[in-house]
């Protein structure tokens, strides 16, 4: 399977989390988040649920991340 360069790019932004860098995390979320908020509205469907449901997701990812055994498997995950 052929890799892009976004797919390289969460990996490392993914081990980089897993050492304690806010910065790759912040990289991450902004490389990520456009994505699961569309995918969060798809199977919300309540427009005023969108935020909170969000805010949950990445508070689950940002305590989670460290137990990510393969960085690959983010998007997955």
């Amino acid at each position: 399977m052929e890799r892009n360069k976004r797919q390289i790019l969460t990996e490392y932004l993914v081990l980089r989390t897993q050492k304690g860098s806010a910065s790759a995390f912040r990289q991450l979320y902004e490389l990520w988040n456009e994505e699961l908020t569309q995918y969060t509205a798809i199977r919300i469907q309540n427009p005023n649920a969108i935020p909170d449901v969000l805010q949950e997701i990445w508070l689950q990812i940002t305590k989670g991340i460290v137990r990510l055994k393969d960085p690959a498997c983010f998007p997955k995950w």
